[in-house]
């Protein structure tokens, strides 16, 4: 295998650098259980069970930022269009006569 040139070297760096930083945006999911042993002998009462799992939210953090950019987007997007075809409806009647 040839080796790795300073380019390469670089490449690989940023590559790794953009991966670390894709994995900050997600949660990972917490283990079910405290121990294997507890999940396999079943000595678990349906009341601590409640207490163990919180409530699940439709939306992560990270998801409820991305709707917000895009909504954000969108709206200027929608602002930008409603412009352009008033300036061209104003223009129409302008060069028409």
């Amino acid at each position: 295998m040839p080796k790795k040139t300073r380019k390469d070297k670089i490449k690989a760096n940023e590559r790794r650098k953009i991966l670390a930083q894709n994995l900050v945006r997600f949660k990972f999911v917490k283990p079910q259980f405290e121990s294997e042993d507890k999940a396999f002998t079943g000595q678990t009462n349906p009341d601590s069970v409640k207490k163990d799992f919180p409530a699940l939210t439709t939306q992560t953090d990270a998801e409820s930022l991305e709707n917000k950019h895009l909504k954000g987007d969108l709206g200027k997007i929608f602002v930008f269009t409603f412009f352009a075809l008033v300036i061209q409806v104003v223009l129409y009647y302008l060069l028409r006569g």
